[in-house]
C-alpha cells in the first residue's frame, strides 16, 4: 500500500485545551490528542493541528485567525469547558466553517440545541474506549465533510459572517473579523443585559477612560498602571503581552507622562483574567518595569 503524503493532506485544526486543566491528571489533554484526536483525524484523510505545534514565528492570536479562516476542517473538544475553547469555537462557527464536537462523559453538555450533534468519548481512555472514540470521531469527520452534518449557523438558519474581501491584506482580514464577532457579542448583551449600568474607567485617578461600555462581564477587565525607562522596554511588554497570554481578547494602551502608561486588558472570561493576571505582573517584572497601580473590574 503507498504512503499517502503528509504535504499534499489538508490540515485539520484541533481547538482544545492544551494546558492541564482542573480536575484532570497532569498531561490528561495531551494523553487525549495523541492517543484519540489525532489519529482520528489521519484516519479520515487530514492532518492534525494544533497552533502550539506551529513553529512559524508569529503570534499565537494570528496563528489562531489563520487556522480559523484556512482550515477546511476543525474538531473541537469541550471538555472541561475551557473558556479559551469556546471563543475559538464561537469565531469557527460565526464563519459558518465544518467543526466536529466532541467531549467527554465528565463534562456536562455544553449544547443542546436539536440537530447540533457532539460525539462523546470516556475519559478514563481505556483501550476499547480509545479505539470506540477514534472510530465515531473519523466518522464524524467524514459526515461534515460529506454536508451530512449541520453547523450552528444553518441550526439557527442565520447567515455566516461575510468575509469575501478579495483585495483586503491578512491583517484587514483579521481586523474585520474581530470587529464583527464584537458587534455580534455587543448586540447579544444588548438583548440579554438591558437595563444593566455599568460602566468601565480605565485610570479614574488620571479620569482616563479607554472603554465606557455596558457590555462587559464585571471581573474580564484588568487595569495596570506602569512606569518604564525607554520605548524599547515597554514595546517588548508589549510584544509579550499579546503573543503569550491566554484569553486575551484585546487591549488598550494610552501614554500618561513620558515614562508612565495605562493599560487595559479585556479577557474572553472571568477565569483568563484571574489565571493571567499574575503572568503579566510577572513579564513586568521581568522587563524591570514597575507596577504602579492594579485592579480588576
Amino acid at each position: 500500500m503507498s504512503e499517502v503524503n503528509e504535504e499534499n493532506k489538508e490540515k485539520c485544526f484541533v481547538i482544545m485545551p492544551i494546558s492541564d486543566q482542573e480536575g484532570y491528571l497532569v498531561g490528561h489533554f495531551t494523553k487525549v490528542y495523541e492517543q484519540i484526536i489525532r489519529p482520528s483525524v489521519e484516519e479520515a484523510g487530514y492532518e492534525a493541528y494544533r497552533v502550539d505545534e506551529n513553529t512559524i514565528c508569529d503570534t499565537i492570536m494570528n496563528k489562531i485567525f489563520s487556522a480559523i479562516q484556512e482550515c477546511p476542517m476543525a474538531v473541537c473538544d469541550l471538555s472541561g469547558r475551557n473558556p479559551n475553547v469556546l471563543y475559538e469555537l464561537g469565531l469557527r462557527q460565526a464563519y459558518d466553517k465544518p467543526v466536529v464536537l466532541i467531549q467527554d462523559d465528565k463534562t456536562e453538555k455544553i449544547f443542546d440545541v436539536s440537530g447540533i450533534s457532539t460525539v462523546f468519548y470516556n475519559s478514563a481512555r481505556t483501550y476499547e474506549n480509545v479505539i470506540k472514540a477514534r472510530e465515531e470521531i473519523k466518522k464524524a469527520i467524514i459526515a461534515t465533510k460529506e454536508g451530512k452534518a449541520n453547523t450552528l449557523a444553518k441550526v439557527m438558519k442565520v447567515n455566516a459572517a461575510d468575509f469575501s474581501m478579495v483585495e483586503a491584506s491578512k491583517d484587514d482580514k483579521t481586523n474585520v473579523m474581530l470587529e464583527g464577532i464584537y458587534d455580534k457579542i455587543k448586540e447579544l448583551n444588548n438583548n440579554m443585559q438591558e437595563g444593566y449600568p455599568y460602566s468601565i474607567t480605565a485610570d479614574p485617578q488620571n479620569g482616563i477612560t479607554l472603554y465606557n461600555n455596558n457590555d462587559i462581564e464585571k471581573g474580564t477587565i484588568l487595569n495596570i498602571t506602569v512606569e518604564y525607562e525607554n520605548s524599547k522596554q515597554i514595546n517588548r511588554f508589549i510584544d509579550a503581552v499579546t503573543s503569550n497570554t491566554i484569553g486575551l481578547i484585546t487591549f488598550e494602551n494610552k501614554k500618561i507622562s513620558e515614562n508612565m502608561m495605562v493599560f487595559k486588558f479585556i479577557f474572553s472570561s472571568k477565569e483568563a483574567c484571574r489565571m493571567e493576571f499574575n503572568h503579566i505582573i510577572v513579564r513586568a517584572h521581568n522587563l524591570d518595569i514597575d507596577i504602579i497601580e492594579n485592579y480588576t473590574i
